[in-house]
C-alpha cells in the first residue's frame, strides 16, 4: 500500500490515565494505535525497549505490535484506527489482546507501506506539540458526535501522520538552521523575479546544492519543478481573477518570454492561457 492510499476510519479516541499504581500486560492491539502525552510523562515499552515519553510526545503502534504499558504518572489522548475504511462497520472499540492468545485473532488489516516504512511496526517522536489541537479535536468529535463526525476525525488522523510521516522520513525542516518551508515561502512570494539555486543560495546563505538536497527531501521535488508550479498556480489564479493582458500575467509569474508561458502553461493545463480565461468567463 502506498502512503497516498489510506483513508483512515477512528474507531474510538479517548483520555486515557495511567498512574503509578496501575498494571498492564503485554498485549497485540487488533487495530493501530497513538498515544499523545497531555500532561505527565508516559513509558511504554515495544521489543524490550522501555520508551519514556515526556508531555507532547507521540508513539504510533501498528496492529498486531505487542507493547506493555508501564507505571507513570501519565494522561494520554489516545486513538485506534485503520488505515482504510474497509472495516468501518466494526464500530465498537475493539481492546488488545493477551500476547499468549495471539493464535487465536487476527488483526482488523494488516497494512504495510512500500513508500511509508515507518509505519509498518511502531514510530516514536519526542516533540509532537504540534498536533495537541488536532488530538483535542478529535476527541471532542468522537465524544460528542455531530454529523459527520467521522470525516473530519479521518482528516485529523491523516493530518497527524502526514505530520509523522514528514518528520520520520523526509527528516527535520530545521537543521542547522535551513528551513525548507522558509525556502517555498520565499519561492511563492518572489515568484516574479529570478528564482533559481544562486538567487536562493545568495538570500539564505546555504550552498545552493544543500539547499537543493534538503528541499528535494521535504517537499519530494526539485526545486525548479516546485517554482515553476508555483508559477502556474499563480498564473490560473490571475486569470481566474479576471486579469486578461497575459503578457503582463506571464510577467508576474515570473516568465520573461510570454510565448514560452503559454506554452508551458498548455503543457501543465492542457490549455493555453488564452483558451483558459474565455472557459472561466463563460
Amino acid at each position: 500500500m502506498n502512503f497516498s492510499e489510506i483513508n483512515p476510519f477512528g474507531r474510538y479516541v479517548r483520555y486515557l490515565k495511567i498512574t503509578e499504581n496501575s498494571s498492564f500486560n503485554t498485549v497485540l492491539p487488533l487495530d493501530c494505535r497513538l498515544f499523545y502525552v497531555k500532561k505527565g510523562v508516559g513509558k511504554i515499552k515495544i521489543d524490550n525497549e522501555i520508551f519514556t515519553l515526556p508531555m507532547g510526545a507521540l508513539l504510533y503502534i501498528n496492529s498486531f505490535v505487542p507493547y506493555t504499558l508501564l507505571k507513570s504518572d501519565v494522561r494520554y489522548l489516545a486513538i485506534n484506527f485503520d488505515f482504510t475504511n474497509r472495516h468501518s462497520h466494526l464500530t465498537t472499540p475493539l481492546p488488545p489482546i493477551p500476547v499468549s492468545r495471539k493464535e487465536e485473532f487476527s488483526p482488523v488489516e494488516c497494512v504495510t507501506f512500500e513508500d511509508a516504512p515507518c509505519f509498518n511496526r511502531f514510530l516514536f517522536l519526542e516533540n509532537a506539540s504540534a498536533l495537541l489541537e488536532a488530538f483535542e479535536e478529535a476527541e471532542v468529535e468522537f465524544t460528542e458526535k455531530p454529523p459527520f463526525y467521522n470525516l473530519k476525525n479521518s482528516a485529523q488522523i491523516i493530518n497527524i501522520l502526514t505530520f509523522l510521516f514528514r518528520t520520520a522520513e523526509l527528516g527535520s525542516s530545521n537543521e542547522k538552521g535551513f528551513d525548507a518551508e522558509k525556502v517555498a515561502q520565499y519561492i511563492r512570494d518572489h515568484l516574479s523575479e529570478e528564482l533559481n539555486g544562486d538567487t536562493l543560495a545568495e538570500h539564505f546563505h546555504f550552498h545552493k546544492n544543500y539547499i537543493s538536497n534538503r528541499f528535494c527531501r521535504h517537499y519530494g521535488k526539485p526545486i525548479h519543478s516546485y517554482i515553476l508550479e508555483m508559477r502556474i498556480t499563480k498564473a490560473i489564479s490571475l486569470l481566474e481573477s479576471g486579469r486578461s493582458n497575459i503578457g503582463e500575467i506571464a510577467a508576474k509569474v515570473g516568465f520573461c518570454d510570454r510565448n514560452y508561458f503559454a506554452r508551458y502553461f498548455k503543457k501543465v493545463t492542457g490549455t493555453t492561457p488564452r483558451a483558459y480565461l474565455q472557459k472561466h468567463k463563460k
